[in-house]
């Protein structure tokens, strides 16, 4: 799967589940998962560890395509959980060059 079809698969996801996704939500990373079938590491609890997730992630923010924002999980924090987080979410201001062929 090429860049622009994991793009499309995370747009399609941002816009199924209406909500923030980032690297700590186990759900969506076994979707990327499934869907990209990219090298990963598995994790006893929580979401596997997916770098091309994350480099898709950052690569479609500095793009414009999604927003970021940092967030405080201190009362999760420990045992390999951080305790600031990035939720990213489609930047509605940002107008996606290729919305048209993204679900056509």
């Amino acid at each position: 799967m090429n860049f622009d079809q994991r793009r499309r698969f995370i747009l399609a996801y941002l816009r199924s589940h209406n909500e923030h996704v980032s690297i700590v939500n186990a759900d969506f990373v076994l979707s990327y998962i499934e869907a990209a079938k990219p090298a990963f590491a598995i994790m006893p609890y929580g979401a596997h560890k997916c770098p091309a997730l994350g480099r898709d992630l950052a690569r479609m923010q500095r793009e414009g395509s999604l927003q970021r924002k940092r967030v405080g999980i201190r009362d999760m924090a420990g045992q390999g959980i951080p305790e600031v987080g990035l939720l990213l979410r489609i930047d509605r201001s940002h107008k996606i060059i290729h919305s048209r062929s993204l679900f056509a």
